[in-house]
């Protein structure tokens, strides 16, 4: 990931709350609500850059298309992308957390844990996986 751990903890090293992620054991929540603005950040909608596009269809072993098109032939396999690059994300946020302050804790907070049959559209519409997530946090 493009940044990831390093340039998270450079971040927290230029905060101007930087004594305050120092302490020891300190708990950090990262406020997570793409479902806050409905349709907006559905991974169906939600950024098809020529990066995102390039690294799906590296990832995937396929010629670089229109979203349109990524939508229409490979829609499963755009939302396992964009769900595991959220999850990325957020492991880039706790690994640069780990680096500045060994001690500290990292978490996720979210929408309540989906019912089974809820999950996929959690993972459609929000971009919202939490067993992704679940490897990066505390």
């Amino acid at each position: 990931m493009k940044g990831g751990a390093d340039y998270y903890a450079g971040r927290i090293r230029r905060s101007s709350r930087k004594a305050l992620l120092a302490q020891k054991n300190i708990l950090v929540g990262v406020d997570y609500e793409p479902y806050a603005s409905i349709n907006r950040y559905a991974v169906t909608a939600s950024c098809f850059c020529r990066t995102c596009i390039a690294a799906f269809a590296a990832r995937y072993g396929l010629k670089e298309l229109p979203p349109g098109e990524i939508l229409k032939k490979h829609e499963k396999q755009w939302i396992d992308f964009r769900n595991e690059q959220r999850a990325e994300i957020m492991g880039a946020m706790a690994g640069g957390l780990k680096k500045f302050n060994p001690s500290a804790r990292f978490a996720v907070v979210t929408k309540a844990m989906p019912a089974a049959d809820e999950a996929e559209r959690y993972r459609r519409e929000f971009g919202i996986d939490l067993c992704a997530m679940d490897r990066h946090v505390d």
